[in-house]
């Protein structure tokens, strides 16, 4: 058994209706992905569909964490809601 090292950190505000979600790390297949996955669902749940993604401190993201982050963009607007993303880096 290997002890996993989660790689992504999410940090939860709210501004005005709009939910910000703050990612630091890596956005990679199995720990990041995941994730992001049920931190969007989970405010889906809540009603909470106006989502903001700030990526100021990701250092990584493979194609598994584009592929989620698509993912979660269809979801959340068959939702009636929305996901921007911010502070994109190189």
């Amino acid at each position: 058994m290997r002890d996993v090292i989660p790689t992504l950190r999410i940090v939860e505000r709210v501004a005005a209706r709009v939910t910000v979600l703050d990612l630091t790390g890596r956005l990679v297949l199995d720990q990041g992905d995941a994730a992001f996955r049920d931190c969007v669902t989970d405010l889906l749940a809540r009603g909470q569909n106006q989502i903001l993604v700030n990526l100021h401190d990701v250092s990584y993201i493979d194609s598994a964490g584009v592929g989620r982050l698509v993912a979660k963009l269809l979801t959340v607007r068959r939702a009636g809601g929305d996901i921007k993303l911010m502070h994109l880096t190189p």
